[in-house]
């Protein structure tokens, strides 16, 4: 069982602002401090715990993109409505022209959210999120998890994430339909990081071979 470790209390007379920098460019977010420090684990301890006289008011998120920390700004603000407005936005455009470009992208941003919220400790949507990610999927004609996300998915969030679990499992079955069931090591696709990393070459290659472009998608080597 996790440890639920006490976070300080919202102030909402408190107006002090925290500067959030997320992504390689630095975007910046301007969140009220309490409220950050209500909802991250890791945001309270990062800003709060630390020696007397000390002000932190900056919290740097390289590796984390900027419109996922947008739309968890959002759901801090109001919990009650922002994923919901998300997946109405998404499940709108799924049956116009590129619906299925729409829904690659929010999941993507869903996904991306999830590793923000395991980076900085936001355990508390956690469930919701993947709730909205399994019922996107459900609305693709094909596996909408597309190789960067795939990839995202893989480095960033923990084995032990049930995100992690979910997407690992998806490729591993997509793998397995379109091959026919004739993978001949289907059962070490699930144990261990070399396992990992060859079974999503093999998807790599698939869809490469499908047409794929791979020299327009951002982070490939």
């Amino acid at each position: 069982m996790a440890v639920r470790i006490a976070l300080h209390p919202i102030n909402l007379h408190d107006g002090s602002m925290v500067k959030v920098y997320v992504g390689p460019e630095n975007n910046c977010f301007f969140v009220p401090r309490e409220i950050l420090c209500s909802q991250s684990i890791y945001c309270d301890r990062l800003l709060n715990r630390i020696p007397a006289g000390q002000l932190v008011d900056s919290v740097y998120l390289k590796e984390d993109e900027p419109a996922a920390f947008g739309l968890l700004t959002e759901w801090m603000l109001d919990e009650t409505l922002a994923l919901d407005i998300h997946e109405i936005t998404v499940l709108t455009k799924i049956n116009a022209p590129g619906g299925e470009d729409a829904l690659e992208e929010g999941l993507h941003l869903l996904c991306a959210l999830y590793c923000l919220c395991e980076r900085i400790q936001v355990p508390k949507i956690e469930a919701e999120i993947l709730k909205q990610i399994r019922g996107l999927v459900r609305h693709g004609s094909k596996f909408s998890l597309q190789p960067p996300t795939v990839r995202m998915v893989l480095k960033n969030a923990p084995e032990t994430s049930m995100l992690h679990e979910y997407v690992l499992q998806g490729v591993t079955d997509d793998l397995l339909d379109e091959r026919g069931h004739d993978y001949d090591h289907y059962s070490e696709l699930l144990e261990g990081p070399r396992a990992v990393q060859g079974m999503v070459k093999a998807l790599f290659k698939r869809m490469k071979r499908r047409g794929f472009d791979w020299s327009r998608q951002p982070g490939t080597s």
